[in-house]
């Protein structure tokens, strides 16, 4: 705080009438370009704004999820920006990781707020840097490497198909949940493939492949149940 004082002091920083701190456009352009001059520094700061964000997201989905919904959509809707900027460097910096703790939270408040473009864009460029870090692996690299990006690729993979899905795309989503599915099975991957089974399930439902619908929802749902994860038991049990 006192740091943020002596800023605003010298009108480097200013104050908003929702008590937040930003900064005048052409100021932010001059900062940026002293901070990009010295690499090291540039990434670390990306890095750190990265964390936090991708972590408030993180820490906000329960409720999200919660009849404290509304008051928590309020306080996220500010921050979209960051969780876009967020989101990016992670999958440009190829930050596994962040981006697996936060794809589960980003899909819900975008569900909430139904941009569905955005989200299959994000989600698509994620698993894009997956796939590209996958065929980059050497046969004898480390195997808990390789099953890291090939669960972060099945898991973007069920969450693009997702989206498709909301816009009307069945083909391509049903293809996508199919190839994640494959993937997430033998990875031992419970929460990703919980989800990618319940919503093939309930897409499979939708057009009316009923068999297929049962055996993915009565899989997820046992899943479901194993792993106590209320919101894709209540998708599975309403669809069957």
């Amino acid at each position: 705080l006192p740091i943020l004082a002596s800023l605003l002091d010298k009108s480097l920083i200013r104050r908003s009438v929702a008590s937040r701190y930003d900064l005048h456009e052409l100021i932010r352009q001059y900062a940026a370009m002293h901070l990009q001059s010295v690499a090291e520094k540039m990434y670390t700061t990306d890095k750190k704004h990265a964390e936090y964000y991708l972590n408030l997201l993180q820490t906000h989905e329960p409720a999200l999820r919660s009849p404290l919904q509304k008051e928590t959509l309020a306080e996220l809707r500010s921050e979209m920006d960051n969780f876009r900027t967020a989101w990016g460097f992670a999958v440009a910096n190829a930050e596994v990781g962040l981006l697996r703790h936060a794809t589960g939270p980003l899909f819900y408040l975008y569900e909430l707020h139904q941009y569905f473009q955005e989200a299959e864009t994000l989600y698509r460029r994620g698993a894009k840097m997956a796939h590209a870090r996958l065929k980059e692996l050497d046969v004898n690299d480390d195997a808990i490497q390789r099953a890291r990006l090939e669960g972060a690729l099945g898991d973007m993979l069920a969450h693009q198909a997702y989206f498709l899905d909301r816009m009307g795309r069945n083909s391509e989503a049903l293809d996508l949940y199919r190839a994640s599915i494959a993937i997430l099975r033998p990875l031992g991957e419970p929460y990703a493939l919980t989800f990618a089974l319940v919503l093939y399930g309930s897409l499979c439902w939708a057009i009316g492949d009923l068999e297929e619908a049962r055996n993915n929802l009565q899989e997820g749902l046992s899943l479901s149940r194993r792993l106590e994860y209320p919101w894709t038991q209540a998708v599975a049990l309403g669809f069957l």
